[in-house]
């Protein structure tokens, strides 16, 4: 969205936005940070409505990476098979807290940022002068929804349990930080090595960045970095969402229910490949109605803050 729209100008975007998500996390009150959500949410009753919107969230997250590793990396393989291995994963490390998933995923996202030292040790010129040279700026309703999105998305951390899992405010900043700089060099990479109009029309454009090198030099083939990051964050994401409706609901995780729960999300990616194939354009619509409808727990959540400082005075 950001290069068709934006071009080279996306880099201030990302910045702006970024910005704006550190300014939202910093004014939020130190209640928000030492406020056990975990268990209120399990015993109040709008857990039903997030599930449910957590449950699709997982199916369409699930949907696309899978399809982006189908349709880039494992073309010579079955799309079933990639969502049945990814999906076989989720179920069984659903079964831990939220917190324990969230332990286990940063020891791998450690990694997958380690492996980008590889790629930085050589990687290719980028002309900065474009930053100047094709500038253009205009107001992007766009940029806003993507701004609140990332907000409501970073929101649900909130919700892990407080048993071994502490947060602060440096913490989740610390993340959002890391994550978004990644995506801003990834962009760079793409937008002042290339232009802005090479990729154009490209859904799957933001795949690309570690494959350009120097024609001077090649130093190998970078696509595991990405097949490794997909994998895990779509993972470990989805298994905290999982894990998140399966402590709330408090359900005994029998045989049964996993292979219903397997089927049921297997089937659901199977219709969400079909017609991610048919047109991708709805999707971005989809997306902003699955984040947007997160503000749900956001409201629940200032709810929760207001009614114990009322408690404790």
């Amino acid at each position: 969205m950001l290069y068709d729209s934006y071009g080279v100008s996306g880099v201030f975007y990302i910045l702006m936005v970024l910005g704006g998500i550190l300014f939202f996390f910093l004014l939020l009150p130190k209640r928000f940070y030492t406020m056990d959500f975990y268990n209120s949410y399990r015993e109040s009753k709008i857990k039903h409505i997030v599930n449910i919107v957590l449950f699709f969230r997982i199916v369409l997250g699930l949907t696309l990476a899978t399809y982006i590793l189908y349709k880039l990396f494992f073309y010579n393989y079955s799309y079933p098979f990639l969502l049945i291995g990814i999906i076989l994963v989720l179920c069984i490390i659903c079964s831990l807290k939220p917190s324990e998933v969230i332990q286990i995923s940063t020891l791998f996202g450690i990694v997958c940022i380690a492996c980008y030292g590889l790629y930085l040790y050589n990687f290719i010129h980028l002309d900065f002068r474009l930053l100047i040279e094709d500038f253009h700026w205009a107001f992007s309703f766009s940029v806003l929804i993507s701004f609140l999105c990332m907000i409501l998305d970073n929101l649900i951390y909130f919700m892990s349990d407080k048993d071994e899992l502490s947060l602060s405010k440096s913490t989740i900043l610390l993340g959002i930080t890391l994550s978004s700089l990644l995506f801003l060099f990834e962009y760079s990479i793409l937008t002042l090595s290339s232009g802005d109009v090479v990729f154009q029309g490209n859904d799957l454009v933001g795949f690309l960045a570690l494959s350009i090198e120097p024609v001077s030099r090649y130093n190998g083939n970078f696509d595991y970095i990405y097949i490794l990051i997909i994998g895990v964050a779509c993972v470990f994401k989805f298994s905290y969402f999982l894990s998140l409706i399966h402590n709330s609901l408090k359900w005994e995780m029998s045989i049964w229910k996993r292979i219903f729960l397997f089927l049921g999300i297997f089937v659901l990616g199977l219709i969400g490949f079909w017609q991610v194939k048919q047109n991708v354009i709805w999707l971005r619509y989809i997306v902003i109605g699955l984040f947007g409808l997160s503000g749900i727990l956001f409201g629940w959540m200032i709810k929760e803050v207001y009614y114990a400082r009322k408690v404790k005075e």
